[in-house]
């Protein structure tokens, strides 16, 4: 069936739906329903996906189900991290690892085994032209209505942040040049050759990710498979990318100021491939212990959040989280050197049972006009 319930291909009915396609209901009434609802309403007023259901999180609506803090019921071994990356390194060489390590993670119970085989992740299709859609859109009808990331915008990000988490604002050698006012600055990429320089580690080959059916990553029976090889379960892979991200220091401002930060760019994240103009702009930079700092924002409801995360050398994965978010279950990630392209899938974990893959489309900077 296909996306506004029209009917399948074989002329089946679809069922009677209480709105139509653009939310309104038969008698007249408007429902009052944002651009996220639409997109990302399932199931009645129970399940969201996509947008919504980030934006629900972060306005205290939802939480991912409590469970025990390690994963899911049945896979509460703990992943040795070292091990993990080996079998990573191996994976990404070719090399045959030993049955052991592959069957790693058959433990869990075959009600879990039900229940998170049922995940799958979106397979983005033509996501450069999508991108291109999202850009052009933007660009050419003036529809960015995002931070500047310019002096107006840190300056007030600071006055209302009181924990000081947008670190990338604070770097001496930023400061001193004056570059975190300059309007295009936090705007610009940075390549993959300068990044393997700058940023501490034995990094070798760039590694690029692909998320979903098909790709580098995607979910199947409950596990995640890496290039083709059943690496861990779900909740493994989860709790690997919480790892990383927590390993991130929590800087104080006096340890801020020291440090050098390179702009990675400003993205759209689009949750749908008819998404023309998404609401979700995301904006990272690094420094050279590999330390992510950067910007969330969200235009539907007009929200900013400081962004900390973490760059893992051993398996290149870039994860981060949001600063002012305690102990926050949502963490999102893509390969370190996905960063430095155009537009990239991206994963957006809530918590240890549900994984979406969206786009990353990389965001030209607006004119100052």
């Amino acid at each position: 069936m296909d996306r506004e319930g029209r009917g399948d291909r074989e002329g089946n009915q679809p069922e009677n739906r209480e709105t139509d396609r653009d939310g309104n209901r038969p008698n007249g009434d408007r429902p009052e329903m944002n651009r996220g609802d639409r997109e990302g309403r399932q199931d009645g007023n129970r399940d969201f996906t996509g947008s919504q259901r980030l934006r629900n999180y972060l306005q205290g609506d939802w939480r991912p189900g409590q469970r025990d803090a390690r994963g899911d019921r049945g896979a509460r071994e703990e992943v040795e991290d070292r091990t993990a990356a080996d079998r990573f390194r191996d994976r990404l060489r070719g090399e045959e690892n030993e049955r052991g390590d592959r069957d790693r993670g058959d433990q869990f119970r075959d009600g879990d085994r039900r229940e998170l085989g049922q995940r799958q992740l979106r397979q983005w299709n033509d996501s450069g032209q999508i991108a291109a859609r999202i850009r052009g859109s933007i660009t050419q009808g003036n529809q960015y209505r995002g931070p500047r990331f310019d002096q107006d915008f840190w300056r007030s990000s600071i006055r209302e942040n009181q924990r000081n988490q947008y670190y990338h604002f604070y770097g001496a050698y930023n400061t001193n040049r004056g570059r975190n006012y300059d309007r295009g600055y936090w705007w610009q990429p940075t390549s993959a050759d300068v990044l393997t320089s700058f940023v501490v580690g034995n990094w070798g080959r760039p590694v690029y990710y692909n998320y979903g059916p098909g790709g580098t990553v995607y979910y199947r029976d409950g596990y995640v498979y890496m290039n083709g090889d059943r690496y861990v379960t779900g909740p493994q892979y989860y709790q690997q990318a919480v790892r990383i991200c927590r390993s991130a220091p929590d800087y104080r401002v006096e340890e801020i100021e020291k440090h050098e930060w390179k702009p990675l760019g400003v993205y759209a994240l689009t949750t749908e491939e008819s998404q023309e103009n998404p609401s979700l702009i995301v904006q990272l930079a690094i420094n050279k212990d590999g330390v992510l700092s950067g910007t969330f924002y969200d235009e539907e409801t007009e929200e900013t959040h400081p962004l900390r995360g973490k760059v893992d050398p051993d398996t290149q994965r870039a994860v981060w989280s949001f600063a002012d978010q305690e102990n926050s279950e949502v963490v999102m990630e893509t390969a370190f050197f996905n960063l430095t392209k155009e537009e990239a899938t991206v994963l957006v974990h809530f918590g240890p049972e549900v994984t979406e893959s969206w786009l990353m489309v990389r965001l030209p900077s607006p004119n100052e006009s």
